[in-house]
């Protein structure tokens, strides 16, 4: 089952006890290096309230069970 499909199933808003969320996926740079050439190498899932805008951020590699070599070997060497 697709992360999506699971937050739309059990959502249920911390704050405001709603049921209704929105998925996003977003990008960050690191430090270091990768933020100066803008290597986007942190991903994240945003899981969004539809009543209230509460958003909790879930780390994209743990959910989907895979690493992102690249962004890792980045960070290692240029800190």
């Amino acid at each position: 089952m697709k992360f999506e499909d699971a937050v739309k199933m059990k959502f249920r808003c911390f704050k405001c006890k709603n049921t209704e969320a929105e998925v996003r996926k977003l990008a960050t740079t690191g430090t270091g290096l990768t933020k100066i050439f803008d290597i986007q190498s942190n991903e994240f899932y945003a899981v969004i309230c539809k009543n209230c805008g509460y958003t909790e951020f879930y780390e994209k590699s743990i959910i989907d069970g895979k690493k992102s070599v690249i962004g890792d070997v980045v960070d290692v060497l240029f800190g």
